[in-house]
């Protein structure tokens, strides 16, 4: 499991460092992504143009904060921050891992009426929102 926590941190030191190559290699070729901001990812290439267009527009005024990493079987869940220029969102982002590489990513963002995709809801705190519906792996 602490392996799945350093590539976790890998991926949001990769982040920080704006380095979407060293993103798009922990990615499987299969990746699956969500996230509500995003609505047509539907290839490993689209979400590495995502990131790409992420990371030019918003140039040196990136920052992407990891806060609280958690791990259990398959499964890693980052809280963190994410500033750009214009603002700071909280986030939680919940990683499947497949092989290494990561298989599912779904972000979880604090943003006024943004609708969390999968489960319908909004939230005000991302982080007990995620920890509850998966809270499940964590108690075994």
């Amino acid at each position: 499991m602490s392996d799945l926590i350093e590539k976790t941190k890998a991926y949001a030191e990769a982040c920080n460092r704006r380095d979407v190559d060293a993103i798009e290699g922990l990615f499987a070729e299969d990746i699956v992504f969500s996230d509500p901001t995003a609505s047509n990812v539907k290839s490993k290439a689209d979400v590495v143009k995502l990131y790409r267009a992420l990371m030019k527009d918003n140039g040196k005024h990136f920052a992407y904060i990891a806060r609280h990493i958690y791990g259990a079987e398959n499964k890693t869940i980052m809280q963190c921050t994410i500033e750009t220029g214009k603002k700071a969102m909280n986030s939680v982002a919940v990683f499947d891992w497949e092989n290494g590489k990561i298989k599912k990513l779904e972000a979880y963002l604090d943003m006024p009426f943004a609708k969390v995709v999968g489960w319908a809801v909004l939230t005000t705190n991302p982080i007990m929102v995620m920890l509850k519906k998966i809270g499940s792996v964590f108690s075994r």
